[in-house]
């Protein structure tokens, strides 16, 4: 794969790529040894068995080393999610996509149905690889790719035989679970803290009708917080905007 996959890297440069196809059709196998065989720093949301591999974070995603890397999204949705289009976190990667023609990065993402992502990165696919493994998942003997140009809709054809794929097996975890991007670091990198502060003031003008005031401390907020899903970061801005509260009451 070699070979193949350094002719593939230069049809790559600085570019938006999609891996589609079911459970085992060999996505991360394709991502994952290209990445390492780019020679590139590589930034992953998955962990990668390799000297140039970091953990992947958004905050990450801003840092200007980055020039030059490699970006690999495994199971993308978690990050991407079309039904969360207009969230803080779909317009920070959309950001990041941007950039990335600056910073010569190239980004991977895996998904099983493209109708899962953002739309605006769909529309900015610069390729689409169709994975299928041959004949079965438990059973496969080869995996199929068709590599798709978007633009020019032109169509390319590349088979690796299950002993040439044997060969990056060992390089990451098929089973590991891919994490979704929490609400603490939703906090962390959003620029605009309009909708955070409405949250808060929410916050304590529920706990301030539910308990005396007097009664109200910072372990009467936390309680409140955690049953009611709020992030750990949630309580410490309420408590302070309570007491800030109680202050201009005085």
């Amino acid at each position: 794969m070699q070979k193949v996959t350094i002719r593939l890297r230069s049809m790559f440069s600085v570019t938006l790529i999609n891996l589609v196809g079911k459970v085992g059709s060999g996505k991360t196998l394709f991502m994952t040894a290209d990445s390492v065989n780019s020679g590139r720093p590589i930034y992953a949301n998955y962990e990668i068995r390799h000297k140039k591999y970091r953990a992947l974070t958004p905050e990450l995603l801003m840092d200007p080393d980055l020039h030059g890397a490699v970006i690999c999204l495994d199971e993308a949705y978690a990050w991407l999610e079309s039904r969360t289009s207009g969230k803080d976190i779909n317009r920070y990667m959309s950001y990041i996509l941007f950039q990335s023609r600056k910073k010569d990065m190239d980004i991977y993402m895996t998904d099983q149905l493209s109708s899962t992502i953002d739309l605006r990165f769909r529309e900015m696919l610069d390729w689409e690889i169709r994975c299928k493994v041959i004949p079965t998942y438990k059973h496969p003997k080869e995996f199929r790719y068709t590599i798709i140009d978007v633009a020019e809709r032109k169509a390319y054809r590349f088979i690796l035989p299950i002993e040439n794929a044997k060969q990056y097996f060992g390089l990451y975890n098929t089973n590991q679970p891919i994490s979704p991007i929490d609400d603490e670091m939703m906090v962390k990198i959003s620029k605009s803290k309009d909708s955070i502060l409405e949250q808060v003031d929410g916050i304590v003008d529920a706990i301030m009708n539910e308990c005396p005031i007097k009664l109200i401390n910072k372990a009467v907020i936390a309680d409140f917080c955690i049953r009611n899903g709020w992030a750990k970061s949630y309580v410490d801005m309420s408590y302070n905007a309570f007491k800030r509260r109680v202050a201009r009451m005085t």
